[in-house]
Formats: structure tokens, C-alpha cells, sequence
């Protein structure tokens, strides 16, 4: 199969945009934007994401004791943008914060999830990391940050009303 009118089939399929932060045990961070978040399970609480495996931080990701991932809001796709490529100057101007855990969290995501890595398989050219969720950290209300067809966009949901994310994680036990 072409490799590019596969990629731009999967493309047509509305992800979610969130921003992956790990530190080494020595407290390097590496950060990373991600549309291939997905919740895995409830109980337990797992979560996964995928990285390419020619990605320059795959080796900080699997090497690291905690990952948090921050889910952007509509209006962050700049910081979508800058964690998207290499860069020596990425954590420069970045609205990074450290949780209450000492994770690093993006500041006014909608949403933050700390875990811990559970394990990793590889699964053609990426490597899929499969997290256990330790904390939520409620975040900002706003519109989601979408990706589509290689374009940032976002999604207002028709029902009319906002959840109440704080309410849910507390009764969780979460944040």
C-alpha cells in the first residue's frame, strides 16, 4: 500500500492534540506533542500513546520514571506547534508549571494526566507506551485542540453544557 494516501486515510480520522512531558532521573525533561492519546482502561487506569520510533526523545520516554500529558485547549495550538519539532530552545517561553507531584504540566491545559510507564511494545515503526494514571489535574475549561486532515482545529460539543471535570476527578479520588 502507498504510504502516503495511507497517511492521508488515517488523517481523516479527528484526534485529539496533548503535549507529553517525561524527565530523566537526573530531572532533563523531554517533551513531546501527541494525537495518539487514548484511554485504555477505568480500572485500572491506564492510558497510551504512540512515538515514532526514529523520534529523537523516544529514549527519554522509555528511560523515565513518570510522564505527564497535558491535553491542549483550542487556543494552544502554538504550544502544539513548538513541542512538534527538535529544538534547543522549545522550553523557551513555554507555559510549563510543575504539579503539585513535581511533574511538569502544561499551564491551562484542559486536562493533565500524571502516570507512571507500565510497558512498551513495539508495533511497526512506533513504539506504543502504555501509562498507569496516578493523578488528574482539572485544567481550564475551553474547546478541545483537534487535529484533522494535517490541520489544528476544534469541536464544541452540541449538547450544550460543560462537565464538571473538577467534581469528576475529586470523586475518583484524583487531583
Amino acid at each position: 500500500m502507498e504510504s502516503r494516501r495511507l497517511r492521508d486515510a488515517f488523517g481523516r480520522f479527528g484526534t485529539g492534540v496533548a503535549v507529553a512531558i517525561a524527565r530523566s532521573h537526573c530531572g532533563v525533561p523531554s517533551g513531546v506533542t501527541i494525537n495518539s492519546f487514548v484511554s485504555v482502561s477505568l480500572d485500572p487506569p491506564l492510558v497510551a500513546f504512540g512515538l515514532a520510533s526514529r523520534a529523537h526523545c523516544l529514549s527519554h520516554f522509555l528511560e523515565a520514571p513518570a510522564v505527564a500529558i497535558s491535553v491542549l485547549r483550542h487556543d494552544q495550538k502554538w504550544i502544539a506547534a513548538n513541542f512538534s519539532r527538535p529544538s534547543a530552545a522549545r522550553w523557551t517561553g513555554m507555559p510549563i508549571v510543575t504539579s503539585p507531584s513535581r511533574q511538569l504540566v502544561v499551564r491551562d491545559a484542559l486536562v493533565a494526566f500524571e502516570c507512571v510507564p507500565e510497558r512498551h511494545v513495539t508495533a511497526g515503526d512506533h513504539v506504543v507506551l502504555m501509562l498507569s494514571v496516578r493523578h488528574v489535574l482539572a485544567g481550564a475549561a475551553g474547546a478541545p485542540l483537534l487535529f484533522f486532515s494535517s490541520g489544528y482545529g476544534s469541536f464544541l460539543p452540541d449538547h450544550g453544557s460543560q462537565s464538571d471535570w473538577g467534581g469528576a476527578c475529586a470523586a475518583m479520588g484524583w487531583g
